[in-house]
């Protein structure tokens, strides 16, 4: 990513950071923070943290912290939590909202992009954690490699992120929906980006939401019994068109060596 590129992100991120949109800004347990959000997004914010298990004693980089929501959750699971963002609102917001949480002694903060901080760091970490960043990392391959440098022998990789297929692909372009803030380099990952992360990690777990999830969205029902309607044709249909239909996907990888 050249320098304009990189100014660009930045001032992207602290423009959302600086916000006063924050429907989550007195939010301070995971539970109440699921209350807030739409069924979707419960859904996979409760697979994704779920993954996690009991983080304590545990070193988590919190890659991509924006408003601190993951950070302080990860504190909160008993880990001590590096937090890092190209936008120094965001961190500025992420280091706050910890000291608010009283989980502050357990959060360390820092600006820059992931290859100036992989350089300065001298202990790996037991997890990444990447909620919906992935797909803006700028070189994938070198930064995957770098964060599998950073993790230690049996760690892990937790990440979420938009799944590319052209129905959805054509609507993150063209359609308006609620919380939509795309910025001008990110791009939904694909089967490729996958095998990237399951060839440096030997092995990757991955569970995809397609196209009848998806129409929670639209349909806004929050409805618990027709989620598992939805996901059971999710799962009929990933199995028989592979990722053809799927929109996002949770993965959790081991690093075996």
């Amino acid at each position: 990513m050249n320098t304009q590129e990189n100014m660009s992100e930045i001032q992207h991120w602290d423009r959302i950071a600086l916000q006063g949109e924050d429907r989550f800004a007195n939010v301070f347990s995971f539970k109440d923070y699921l209350v807030k959000q739409d069924l979707v997004w419960r859904k996979i914010h409760q697979m994704a943290f779920g993954l996690c298990g009991d983080l304590t004693g545990q070193r988590v980089l919190d890659l991509g912290c924006g408003r601190g929501y993951a950070t302080m959750f990860l504190a909160q699971l008993g880990a001590q939590v590096t937090s890092i963002d190209i936008s120094p609102e965001m961190v500025a917001v992420t280091l706050d909202r910890a000291k608010r949480a009283g989980c502050a002694d357990r959060v360390s903060g820092a600006v820059g992009t992931l290859p100036t901080i992989a350089s300065e760091l001298d202990e790996p970490f037991d997890l990444v954690f990447a909620g919906a960043v992935l797909h803006h990392l700028p070189n994938f391959e070198e930064d995957m490699a770098l964060l599998h440098r950073i993790t230690r022998t049996g760690g892990r990789l937790i990440a979420y992120d938009p799944y590319s297929s052209s129905i959805f692909d054509f609507a993150r372009s063209h359609l308006p929906y609620t919380g939509k803030h795309r910025s001008e380099n990110e791009a939904p990952l694909n089967a490729s980006h996958y095998q990237c992360i399951r060839t440096l990690y030997s092995g990757i777990e991955m569970h995809m939401f397609a196209a009848f999830t998806a129409m929670e969205r639209l349909l806004m029902t929050n409805s618990e019994s027709l989620w598992k309607v939805l996901s059971l044709l999710d799962k009929l249909l990933i199995g028989l068109t592979d990722d053809a239909f799927c929109w996002h996907a949770v993965c959790v990888a081991t690093k075996r060596n």
